[in-house]
């Protein structure tokens, strides 16, 4: 199962692997990133153009959504400098003193960027987790 896809703008494209597990990830370290790091390291190669999570893609180039084959288009102005917004809204609980699997309540995807006058602005819309 692909959560999300990942395009550049040099042709690449980063599918998250259905364990999330990052490319680089090190058995041995106490820590490792999800799948999304390999989307962090590789934008210092080439530019994110597309992100598609489910039935939603979101294109950092051109600044808009396409939600379930709709195009929706959030900006007043042409926003520069588009950074993709990507996070989970997740939760986890405890029941006799276990800790439970951790479950996305939702998901944060979008992008930011620049107006005219230099201001950031964020355009994220949120789907429903589990």
């Amino acid at each position: 199962m692909v959560l999300w896809e990942a395009f550049f703008n040099d042709g690449h494209s980063i599918q998250q692997p259905a364990d999330d597990r990052y490319s680089k990830h090190d058995d041995s370290s106490g820590y490792n990133p999800s799948a999304f790091r390999d989307i962090q390291d590789y934008e210092k190669k080439a530019a994110l153009t597309i992100f598609i999570l489910g039935d939603v893609q979101v294109s950092l180039s051109e600044g808009f959504f396409i939600i379930n084959g709709v195009p929706v288009f959030l900006e007043d102005e042409p926003l520069t400098d588009r950074k993709l917004i990507y996070y989970r809204v997740m939760e986890t609980s405890w029941t006799d003193g276990l800790q439970t699997e951790p479950k996305i309540l939702k998901y944060a995807v979008g992008y930011e960027g620049k107006n005219s006058k230099g201001k950031v602005e964020k355009k994220v819309i949120y789907i429903d987790g589990e």
